[in-house]
């Protein structure tokens, strides 16, 4: 008959293949999204707005190349963010994006926060927030009497 109590047997391939997956896992989780982030920053630092372009996932979002080319005085920076537990239990880097450039009469200073991926930067996550001055506009005066 067959024994009902199964001796657990130490297996050094077992072993290999948990620590292969386990170290793949970390890969794919931790460091990827580190790297993809840490691409996207520095061709944003650089200027290689088409570089930048294609790390973005949604081909709608993929704006960089066009404002460079169609507004005046366009001028981008890029940082990480603190990384955080957050981030680290989504398998994300968070980093921010910095975007200033003149249309018309206008100055357009716009702060958003994108996160990386494995797979590429996704959509910012925030609505773009546009603080735009006029440059070329009268002060109200004031009449006295």
């Amino acid at each position: 008959m067959f024994a009902t109590s199964m001796k657990f047997r130490f297996s050094l391939r077992a072993l290999f293949i948990l620590t292969a997956v386990f170290a793949g896992f970390c890969y794919y989780w931790i460091v990827m999204p580190g790297a993809m982030a840490k691409r996207f920053v520095n061709a944003i630092n650089r200027e290689d707005y088409q570089s930048a372009d294609d790390l973005i996932r949604s081909t709608n979002d993929r704006v960089l190349t066009q404002w460079q080319d169609k507004y005046w005085g366009f001028r981008s920076d890029a940082a990480f963010l603190p990384w955080s537990f957050a981030q680290f239990l989504c398998g994300r880097r968070e980093v921010q994006l910095h975007v200033t450039y003149f249309f018309l009469d206008e100055h357009h200073d716009i702060e958003t926060q994108l996160a990386a991926t494995s797979f590429g930067m996704q959509s910012p996550g925030q609505s773009i927030s546009n603080n735009a001055m006029m440059i070329d506009r009268d002060e109200p005066t004031t009449l006295k009497r």
